[in-house]
């Protein structure tokens, strides 16, 4: 016969997980050895001690990381949508600030231009007025000349 302790294969990798997360969710319970009396006390002036040593095991990070999610999606995903709005809030202040700087100075270059075209009027009047001045000039003395060959 062949010995059983050659047959013997590992656990996988899985199998080890699943084993330790049961081993995780066990609810322990210390064993008493019933056959040991021990007397209760019957003063009223000690306390009993409660065994205070209840720590949980250890467990792997993905599955703390798991179960911490299961528990508490709804504060992360009300969260991530915070952070969203907020970061969308910043962006559109950004967008808006540029949009009004480039607002302001297309107003100063309007109020330029306006400006410029006031003047350049002014100045076609004034050249208007000059040329009038001189064509009345002008046809006055072409008027004293004519009675003159007269």
């Amino acid at each position: 016969m062949s010995n059983p302790r050659r047959q013997h294969v590992t656990k996988s990798n899985i199998q080890r997980e699943l084993y330790r997360r049961y081993i995780d969710q066990m609810d322990y319970e210390p064993t008493i050895d019933d056959t040991l009396s021990f007397s209760d006390s019957d003063r009223r002036d000690k306390e009993k001690i409660q065994p205070v040593g209840e720590t949980r095991r250890r467990s792997s990070l993905s599955t703390r990381f798991a179960s911490h999610m299961s528990e508490h999606w709804i504060e992360w995903v009300i969260s991530a949508v915070i952070v969203v709005i907020m970061y969308l809030m910043v962006d559109s202040k950004i967008d808006l600030a540029r949009i009004f700087t480039t607002l302001d100075t297309h107003k100063d270059s309007i109020g330029n231009l306006t400006t410029d075209v006031k003047s350049e009027g002014q100045k076609n009047q004034d050249q208007d007025l000059t040329l009038k001045e001189h064509s009345l000039r002008l046809s006055t003395v072409e008027q004293t000349l004519n009675k003159n060959k007269k």
